[in-house]
């Protein structure tokens, strides 16, 4: 009974670090964060615009996925897609110097 007790005990304690260190990697500093609400997204309607203002093609596509990464600033990693063409592009914002700039553009034929 009581080496069932302690690999009972072992298992819970293996289970719970193992969902702590999932809960503390889910967002790491620099990493990726989807993000679900563009706007709830801070920034992004600035961003958003400022894409549009540099490729006018977008302006039917529907924004399909938005993360974001804080580096000296917000990268902001913006899929876009029409009914033949997914465009993927690269923002980089630094609200404080009022810089904005793509730093980087595709597009993929569906």
């Amino acid at each position: 009974m009581n080496k069932i007790l302690t690999v009972t005990l072992l298992l819970a304690t293996a289970v719970f670090t193992l969902e702590l260190i999932q809960e503390s990697t889910a967002h790491l500093p620099g990493g990726l964060q989807e993000q679900s609400l563009l706007t709830a997204t801070p920034g992004f309607s600035v961003v958003g615009t400022y894409v549009l203002s540099q490729h006018p093609e977008l302006a039917t596509a529907t924004v399909t996925k938005l993360s974001t990464q804080v580096v000296a600033g917000t990268n902001y990693y913006i899929t876009y897609e029409t009914n033949t063409t997914r465009y993927d592009v690269v923002v980089w914002e630094k609200t404080w110097e009022n810089f904005i700039s793509i730093t980087s553009f595709t597009s993929t034929t569906k």
